[in-house]
């Protein structure tokens, strides 16, 4: 897309952020790399958030605005998320976890799929994890993910939004689009690297069911993804090498018995000489137990 287009709709992609300045200038950047033209960040912080602070004050750009919370006791992330959609100016909202990393075209492969498919909004039915404390790297289960949510503005409401909680708010409200049948599911899990750092919202447990119910990937894609959150090579390079066929073709999207169709199952117990499993819906979900988790 031309960098000069703005016959698109504005998105505005949202960031609270807290006490994480280092992850939040890679956001930036990624905002910054995004191919899609007509787009604003919005980072909201804590005005008491003095690394913060320290991390914006020279940030000026036409694309970035700052939303500094007011002053009280601390909210909730949900609260804080919707906050961020009123004062987003944008027709969609992006949601951009400040921890995490965005491929290049993350933004216009969303819009794209919302357009093309007339929905409100899409998520990614797979992103990809990084354990970058025990340096390890998986393709995910089935989803879709609620953090990758890029949604239009007008149909959240006091009704549809996200709940005041702190923990699976995103998983809330998007449970909500899919009863109401506004969510289309993109697979391009090399859009979205979600990263567990030891200071995310969930622990180490929570990560571990999750990482149980997903594909390991070889050591080379881990290699790669402890270069990209180094900083050892650009968000530019790391966009194209992650769309190289080496890479791409390790994710294994049938990898977890669980998520496939009854009539797979069956085929593959009848060839093992084994009874089959109890029939399954067609397109099955995650269990609830390993809901996707927000930083």
């Amino acid at each position: 897309m031309s960098s000069t287009r703005t016959d698109l709709p504005l998105i505005s992609c949202l960031c609270p952020t807290y006490r994480k300045p280092l992850h939040l200038r890679r956001a930036i950047t990624c905002f910054h790399r995004q191919t899609y033209p007509n787009k604003e960040l919005l980072i909201v912080y804590d005005g008491r958030d003095e690394l913060t602070l320290e991390a914006v004050a020279d940030l000026q750009h036409p694309q970035i605005r700052l939303y500094e919370l007011p002053a009280g006791p601390r909210l909730s992330l949900g609260a804080i998320r919707n906050i961020s959609i009123r004062e987003a100016r944008g027709v969609y909202f992006c949601q951009w976890d400040d921890d995490d990393w965005y491929h290049e075209t993350r933004v216009e492969a969303q819009f794209a799929a919302v357009a093309k498919n007339h929905k409100a909004a899409s998520m990614l039915a797979y992103w990809l994890m990084y354990d970058t404390i025990g340096q390890r790297s998986f393709l995910s289960p089935i989803g879709p993910w609620p953090g990758t949510i890029l949604c239009r503005k007008d149909i959240i409401d006091d009704e549809l939004c996200y709940p005041d909680v702190s923990q699976h708010e995103d998983a809330s409200l998007m449970m909500r689009l899919i009863a109401r049948n506004e969510v289309f599911p993109v697979i391009a899990p090399y859009l979205y690297i979600y990263s567990y750092h030891g200071n995310n919202t969930f622990g180490q447990e929570h990560f571990n069911t999750l990482y149980s119910n997903s594909q390991p990937l070889p050591p080379e894609i881990t290699t790669l993804f402890k270069r990209i959150f180094s900083g050892e090579i650009t968000h530019q390079e790391a966009s194209v090498i992650l769309l190289e066929e080496q890479y791409i073709r390790q994710f294994n999207y049938f990898h977890n018995s669980a998520a496939l169709p009854a009539h797979r199952q069956e085929a593959t117990a009848a060839a093992a000489g084994q009874s089959a499993a109890p029939a399954r819906p067609s397109f099955p979900q995650v269990p609830r137990k390993n809901a996707p988790r927000v930083h």
